[in-house]
């Protein structure tokens, strides 16, 4: 069992650093009477998607590639009072079923460092209309990690690439998005990064669904994340980029 199979299992809700404090965070960000058709990407369990759909007045569209993610998904929104339409879907991030130029804002929390960057910006600038938004909370590299420990963050978390700042941000720019910036940056810390939850945000619909044979296996990789995290901490730190497409 891997970290993300781990995170499914136990129905994390929140699998970014900084937690939902930092979702809350860059939602203040956004001016939402302008935004009427979101889709997040690597939607999870669907926390944040069900959170916007219930408070806003838009139309979210969630997309995840692991099927139990989805279905856990699903069922939080039947417990959640939503507002507006929301969806979920099993999908590919490099090739997603959403037509050009029809989104106003495509957010991500923790996915662009498990993808092909280059493909993926390239899709959601496809996806979104003129002036349309990004957001893109994501792990960042501070100094330079020794290759052994960077070999061990990328066969743990399955991540292609861990960038600078000034990494992500040509990586947007060279998709053709407009008015890069940061909204916000902070280290991670042991106890900072919050895939398995905050007490001080407390998820009332993660659905664990752990069969017995199961919780070595579990055990054995929270051991490993958070040694992991022990280890990391001085060289990583997480960012939340924003930017937008031409108009």
């Amino acid at each position: 069992m891997n970290y993300h199979d781990t995170l499914a299992k136990l129905g994390i809700g929140v699998a970014h650093p900084g937690g939902f404090q930092t979702t809350r965070q860059w939602i203040q960000h956004v001016n939402w009477p302008l935004i009427k058709e979101v889709v997040e990407i690597g939607c999870g369990t669907g926390r944040t998607a069900c959170h916007l759909a219930s408070v806003y007045d838009l139309r979210v569209t969630g997309f995840d590639s692991r099927p139990l993610m989805i279905e856990k998904a699903k069922r939080r929104a039947k417990n959640t009072s939503i507002k507006k339409q929301i969806e979920f879907f099993v999908a590919d991030a490099h090739a997603l079923p959403v037509p050009n130029r029809s989104v106003d804002l495509v957010y991500m929390e923790s996915v662009s460092v498990f993808m092909d960057v280059e493909l993926l910006f390239s899709e959601i600038y496809r996806m979104l209309r003129p002036g349309g938004k990004i957001i893109d909370v994501e792990m960042t590299r501070l100094f330079h990690i020794p290759d052994v420990l960077l070999t061990e963050i990328q066969e743990f978390y399955e991540a292609k690439q861990v960038p600078t700042i000034g990494e992500w941000k040509r990586q947007l720019q060279k998709a053709g998005f407009q008015n890069v910036r940061s909204l916000m940056m902070a280290g991670v810390a042991p106890g900072e990064e919050s895939a398995f939850g905050n007490a001080d945000d407390w998820d009332q619909n993660q659905m664990i669904t752990i069969l017995p044979h199961e919780m070595n296996d579990i055990q054995r990789v929270l051991q490993k994340n958070a040694d992991l995290l022990e280890k990391t901490g001085p060289y990583l730190a997480y960012t939340v980029l924003t930017a937008e497409s031409s108009l």
